[in-house]
């Protein structure tokens, strides 16, 4: 473990990020993926108030993961004494990192694609997905659940495997997890691609988790990732395959009732054939929500939402090609989108009425000290301090 500091990299209003890969999307030939070592690192990034962004300037400044780092979620607020969760899709492992070590332990499942923090920090969610694409099995399909303990360690509490399909073959004909949210009230949603339903889970306290019901989607829709308005009732889900959001109005112990379901593909970009959803996210006030689409249209579509919980279109911009990383830092002012397929990072500033102005763009020069390849996933500590960081 290497002593450095952030001194003079990093203005005192910067925001700490870190960047994990994704490898390159099986559906883009154009990319080219490198050596298996510089896929399997997390590094830092640094972004400013105003949007612009910069890679600190040291070669160590990176954290080797062992494995292709496909979703990052962090416990605490500074790194100082919070902890890095990584899923490792490719060895079906969790990587967790912290100043005083690392970890890494079976995620309870095959490929986990995405996690979550649940009961204030003691309790993190899994996805398994149980790749390939086309698989006819649900054998590793799983939501898990593990205890926080101290020095980021992680223990396994609890699994919930997913079996079944939908009408898709090439994508649904295995369960497949994609996500596993932690939202108010004890409850997390579980988004299964494959199955093309959500199931409401209650969380315990100490993790053991209860299935309390099974929403269905469109057939051949592909739920992918959800997110909660932070005070109303209301989810909003993008699907993959059907490269839409919906919205729903969350009843009795984490039911969903339909609400509405919203098109991100862009009509003057085409038909959206060769396209497939990526992310979503929502401001920390709960007025707008964004959602990418990669492949033939690259996009960020934003929406207002409404007093009912219905979404209003308010207009799509650019992205990098392959935008399936997004995350809102700054209290909502700054959008950042990964650009997966040519490394690229772009910032936007956001406005009060959903309008994104390109600040930075960032992509990678093949040096040492880089994003690293393929970003695909990001994730923030509140604050941090500027010096004696080790990492």
């Amino acid at each position: 473990m290497l002593l450095v500091s952030l001194t003079g990299i990093a203005a005192a209003n910067g925001l700490l990020a870190f960047v994990g890969t994704g490898n390159c999307d099986g559906e883009d030939h154009s990319c080219v993926e490198g050596p298996a070592a510089p896929e399997q690192i997390i590094r830092p990034l640094i972004i400013e108030t105003n949007g612009s962004m910069s890679v600190p300037g040291n070669e160590y400044l990176s954290i080797p993961t062992g494995g292709a780092p496909v979703w990052l979620t962090t416990v605490g607020t500074d790194l100082q004494d919070g902890c890095i969760f990584a899923t490792l899709a490719n060895d079906s492992t969790i990587f967790s990192y912290g100043l005083k070590g690392s970890h890494t332990v079976p995620s309870g499942g095959v490929n986990p694609v995405f996690a979550s923090v649940a009961n204030n920090g003691h309790t993190l969610l899994v996805a398994n997905y149980h790749g390939p694409d086309d698989s006819t099995s649900s054998d590793g399909a799983s939501v898990a659940s593990f205890e926080i303990g101290r020095g980021c360690s992680l223990r396994l509490v609890d699994v919930k495997n997913h079996s079944g399909s939908s009408i898709n073959p090439k994508r649904q004909g295995g369960a497949h997890v994609h996500s596993v949210v932690s939202v108010r009230g004890g409850l997390a949603y579980a988004c299964d691609l494959g199955m093309d339903k959500i199931f409401t889970y209650a969380v315990a306290s100490n993790g053991k988790l209860t299935e309390l019901h099974r929403t269905t989607v469109k057939a051949g829709s592909g739920p992918r990732h959800l997110v909660q308005h932070p005070s109303l009732p209301f989810v909003y889900v993008v699907s993959e395959m059907g490269k839409s959001v919906t919205a729903y109005k969350q009843g009795s112990k984490g039911t969903l009732e339909l609400l509405q379901t919203e098109t991100v593909v862009h009509s003057k970009l085409g038909n959206g054939t060769g396209s497939k959803a990526a992310e979503i996210a929502i401001s920390p006030d709960g007025s707008l929500v964004f959602a990418t689409n990669r492949g033939s249209q690259n996009t960020v579509t934003v929406f207002k939402t409404q007093y009912d919980g219905k979404l209003l279109l308010k207009g799509y911009v650019e992205a990098p090609v392959y935008p399936r990383g997004m995350a809102l830092v700054a209290d909502g002012t700054i959008l950042i989108v990964g650009g997966q397929s040519k490394t690229e990072v772009w910032s936007y500033r956001v406005s009060e009425d959903g309008k994104l102005q390109r600040v930075c763009d960032l992509q990678s020069t093949g040096g040492k000290v880089d994003i690293p390849p393929h970003p695909s996933t990001f994730t923030t500590f509140e604050k941090y301090s500027p010096e004696n960081i080790i990492l």
